[in-house]
């Protein structure tokens, strides 16, 4: 979401979020205890718990999100606003130490399951092949069972016009099973995440759990496996299972040419998510925190909805309806009790609370090291994975920045477009990653409630 040299390159210690990719662990299945669900999600800046998170994601904030995701504002997102006319595979892996691998990759035929576009070895020779990624559409013949024929599509930009920067209707790119990472073996997928929770990439060091005394430093690991819990559980509801035996798609079992559908797999979610209370408490944790967020923006709201409706005509015509909308998601009525606790659960007062410049250093050193994870995602071998993991670590950055409410990193020269945006800076493209991945995040904690009332289930 690119080779073995990485390993030689940075100082890879045992991380606890992550295992071997291709294989799944079956034996003890079942959720995480219920205990789980009644332990705060951080004891100094969000002291709710993921069942009352979850209970309020099911019963209000999720059927709001998924209606406004649908809306055209929010279904077409600019993962590169800064690169004209680049589509997902036009861009290059801007992590220097990561393009050696990234060469390798391509040459070796590594980084995406490319049978699964019908696309031989032979068909598709090293320079190529990436310009056909991987991906598969969800026009859904069997809805009601949870199970969608895969076809192999590509993302597709919303638009043919050759100016300006390239969009993507979300809704015809869904996060799903592509293959990547779990049919060949080729440790780009596990690599990246794995340098996700390096030193290099959490603050000063990384906390083997939540454990961590300072709050700030804690924030970091907290957001990437609560990321890395909902982007296992999306794969676990949508990924590929054999018609002919209705068996999930594994490394061991890949044959070219053998029909695939979409459907859940619960025993990936166990073996991912489940059984690991830390990682389903930080995915209600990010999502705690993405809401507060788009509460403070609120009264900012309006102006960026004035923005969108002059550059975009389907945008216009459907405004009050997102406006409604997103006021039912910062604003719930009074008999929401519960929503609006979890609304203001978050408390972005306890971070960076001291002037002292240690502080103000943490802070400059939290906001670079989301910059570099957004500038990691352009890494990532599948198109379809690296549009949604671009997408949902440009929510963290708009959350966080929003919630420090300060201005972007002081560097005349940083220009990146994946730079933490102020709340004085926000554009509508940031308000649709951060609605976007909100709903991803709702959707998760939803099946992850109603995969702990069924333990023993396998789908």
């Amino acid at each position: 979401w690119a080779c073995l040299v990485v390993l030689t390159l940075v100082a890879v210690r045992k991380v606890p979020h992550l295992h071997d990719s291709g294989n799944v662990n079956t034996s003890g299945s079942g959720t995480a205890s219920a205990d789980s669900g009644t332990e705060v999600l951080d004891k100094d800046c969000c002291p709710c718990t993921a069942s009352q998170v979850a209970e309020a994601t099911s019963s209000y904030f999720k059927d709001i999100l998924l209606e406004l995701v649908e809306t055209p504002l929010f279904r077409a997102y600019t993962p590169y606003p800064n690169q004209a006319d680049h589509e997902l595979h036009d861009v290059q892996c801007s992590i220097p130490e990561f393009q050696e691998l990234a060469l390798e990759l391509s040459s070796s035929q590594l980084g995406c399951a490319i049978e699964q576009c019908s696309c031989s070895e032979m068909d598709c020779p090293a320079e190529n092949w990436r310009q056909q990624p991987c991906g598969s559409d969800t026009n859904t013949e069997t809805l009601e069972q949870g199970i969608t024929r895969v076809s192999p599509t590509i993302p597709l930009p919303a638009s043919n016009s050759s100016a300006g920067p390239v969009q993507y209707d979300l809704t015809e790119n869904p996060e799903q099973f592509t293959g990547y990472g779990m049919l060949l073996d080729d440790k780009s997928a596990r690599l990246i995440w794995e340098n996700l929770y390096t030193d290099r990439f959490c603050l000063f060091s990384c906390p083997e759990n939540n454990d961590e005394p300072s709050a700030e430093k804690r924030l970091v690991y907290q957001v990437v496996s609560g990321l890395q819990a909902s982007i296992n559980t999306h794969l676990s509801m949508h990924y590929g299972i054999y018609t002919d035996t209705q068996e999930p798609a594994t490394r061991e079992n890949w044959r070219a040419g053998r029909d695939l559908s979409f459907g859940p797999w619960k025993a990936l979610f166990d073996d991912r998510v489940g059984r690991h209370p830390d990682r389903v408490r930080n995915m209600h944790f990010v999502f705690a925190l993405m809401l507060r967020a788009l509460h403070t923006i609120s009264p900012r709201l309006d102006h960026l909805l004035e923005a969108s409706r002059n550059s975009c005509p389907k945008c216009a015509e459907q405004y009050n309806q997102t406006k409604d909308l997103l006021q039912s998601l910062v604003a719930p009525s009074a008999q929401a009790r519960e929503c609006s606790a979890v609304l203001h659960a978050f408390d972005p007062s306890v971070l960076f609370a001291d002037q002292d410049p240690g502080t103000v250093q943490l802070k400059e050193e939290l906001k670079r090291r989301l910059q570099r994870m957004g500038e990691m995602m352009t890494c990532v071998g599948c198109d379809r994975c690296k549009l949604w993991g671009t997408l949902q670590f440009h929510a963290a950055r708009v959350a966080v920045g929003v919630l420090i409410n300060d201005e972007p990193i002081d560097d005349d020269n940083n220009t990146s477009q994946f730079g933490v945006p102020s709340l004085s800076s926000l554009r509508p493209n940031d308000i649709v990653a951060l609605v976007n991945t909100m709903a991803q995040l709702s959707k998760s904690i939803h099946q992850a409630k109603q995969w702990a009332r069924a333990p023993h289930a396998e789908f």
